[in-house]
């Protein structure tokens, strides 16, 4: 999962107070550049103080929040973000990341399907409502995301790894070892795909395979591969 930090620089209307907010705003933004998340967390919040109808602001201390640990806060923040500002698409695509990291696949889900709403060629959504569709076991969901991610960046590892590991789910395991072949052409040193490919192999009755794929995850350094290959290897 990735989380959008929103660094903008924001354009008030020249009221005195709100130019301060924006200086606070920029402080906070620097704090969080350098980690220091717990003096980010004071500066958003007196820029909030000052102009509490920002909604850039409740989304950049909801980020902050999540770094934090305080997921409802953080979710707080972007209900609040979302009620100044129905469009405002990082806020759904942040409050997903938070509803999914508590649990609420389907708050999720739904989240990150607005965002796609209004952005629809930013491929992380995809991929992420993809993970949130798999743990609620919408399997063919999954696949669809993790495809239409794929179609949009076609050459990251993970996606690959991820829809092939929903393809062996659904009994699908030429197809799942389609997608490690991909993962393994991207990365060849990606470990557990060789670890999971075996699996794969194993499940379609092609020992020779299977036994070759565990012993290349135990040689890049995956201990329990050694355990199925003295299983069934031998």
């Amino acid at each position: 999962m990735k989380i959008f930090l929103l660094f903008s620089v924001l354009l008030f209307n020249g009221v005195c107070s709100a130019q301060t907010a924006d200086e606070y705003h920029e402080k906070g933004v620097y704090k969080i550049e350098i980690g220091d998340y717990e003096e980010a967390l004071k500066y958003l919040t007196r820029a909030i103080e000052l102009n509490p109808d920002e909604s850039y602001a409740y989304i950049t201390r909801g980020n902050v929040k999540v770094m934090l640990g305080d997921l409802a806060g953080a979710i707080a923040d972007f209900n609040k973000a979302i009620e100044i500002d129905p469009d405002e698409a990082y806020a759904y695509y942040n409050r997903g990341y938070a509803r999914d990291e508590l649990g609420d696949y389907e708050g999720a889900i739904e989240d990150f399907s607005r965002f796609i709403d209004l952005k629809p060629d930013y491929a992380d959504a995809y991929f992420n409502r993809g993970v949130a569709k798999a743990n609620l076991g919408d399997l063919e969901g999954a696949i669809s995301d993790y495809s239409k991610y794929i179609e949009i960046n076609p050459d990251d590892a993970d996606a690959y790894l991820n829809r092939g590991n929903v393809k062996v789910s659904l009994g699908d395991f030429a197809g799942a070892i389609e997608d490690y072949n991909r993962v393994i052409e991207i990365n060849p040193e990606y470990t557990i795909v060789y670890f999971n490919k075996g699996y794969a192999n194993y499940y379609l009755d092609n020992m020779q395979d299977a036994c070759r794929d565990w012993k290349k995850a135990g040689e890049l350094g995956y201990a329990p591969a050694y355990e199925l290959i003295e299983k069934h290897c031998n």
